[in-house]
């Protein structure tokens, strides 16, 4: 569709009133007739043209500008774009790794190094109190219980490395990128797929 400009203003679709020099008004902009789209100071704008890599495009008040952007712009550009990438890692990482910590609240979570602990202290045949304490309600025995602790562990360090090595990985793709079209160029969804 054609976009208007009046007035110099940035290119868009027509209004869905206008006013005609006689100070009459239309309401629908399909039954607009070129001669009142320019009775009412709507002139046509050619249409936008694509800027090439590392290029911009401007309106000028009556015509599009192609430039290349400044060495600050790119700048700026790459950079910007290598911080969203970054943040957008981050969410994944996160994303991911909650599948093994959700339904786990924050204070146990951080109490998995002491059973882990404790759990091997059970494996190597003493007794621990927090192992103890864990299976006192669960009718588990206490190698019962350090068992279960070690596969826990076990699982969430395979999980725990996938996913920090996909992060650093991405990291160190988005970090050595050049320019915006290797920037670009990084699926930064897909690795996360697989």
């Amino acid at each position: 569709m054609t976009d208007y400009t009046k007035d110099g203003s940035f290119p868009a679709q027509l209004p869905p009133r206008i006013t005609l020099s006689d100070g009459r008004v239309r309401t629908n902009p399909a039954t607009f007739s070129p001669e009142e789209i320019v009775d009412a100071g709507y002139i046509a704008a050619d249409p936008r043209p694509e800027p090439g890599e590392n290029q911009t495009v401007t309106w000028g008040g009556d015509s599009w500008t192609v430039r290349d952007k400044t060495a600050e712009e790119l700048a700026t550009e790459i950079e910007s774009l290598r911080a969203r990438m970054y943040q957008q890692v981050r969410d994944a990482y996160s994303s991911a790794m909650s599948v093994i910590s959700k339904g786990y609240p924050a204070e146990e979570r951080e109490g998995w190094p002491e059973q882990v602990e404790a759990a091997r202290d059970v494996l190597n045949g003493n007794s621990n109190a927090l192992i103890d304490a864990l299976r006192d309600l669960t009718g588990e025995t206490a190698l019962e219980m350090a068992n279960t602790i070690i596969a826990k562990r076990t699982q969430y360090q395979v999980l725990y490395g996938a996913m920090t090595a996909k992060r650093r990985f991405l990291d160190g793709q988005i970090g050595a990128a050049a320019g915006l079209s290797e920037l670009e160029a990084i699926d930064v969804e897909e690795i996360w797929n697989n």
